[in-house]
């Protein structure tokens, strides 16, 4: 089963590659990185990768795993900022 944020990325690099492709018509129907690594991710269960296809996708995961990494980082930073500026920290007694 592919993961849920990777379907999401999908998405997202679709509608950017779509408005994309309005200024730059070369650009339609291009693939996506999340789309290749989805692509890479299916075929690689079904039989073993040629080295030249693992090294694609390893770099592909690596460049999403960054900007995953990235969006996680501003959502914590975002949530303790929140959480320090007035949101309360409810502890359950027992």
């Amino acid at each position: 089963m592919i993961p849920d944020w990777l379907l999401e990325e999908v998405k997202a690099e679709r509608l950017v590659l779509g408005l994309a492709s309005i200024l730059r018509p070369e650009l339609e129907g291009a693939a996506s990185d999340a789309e290749v690594c989805v692509y890479l991710y299916t075929a690689s269960l079904r039989a073993p990768m040629a080295p030249e296809y693992v090294q694609v996708y390893l770099h592909l995961v690596a460049k999403l795993m960054k900007r995953l990494a990235r969006a996680l980082r501003r959502r914590w930073e975002r949530e303790k900022t929140a959480a320090a500026g007035g949101g309360q920290l409810v502890v359950a007694s027992s």
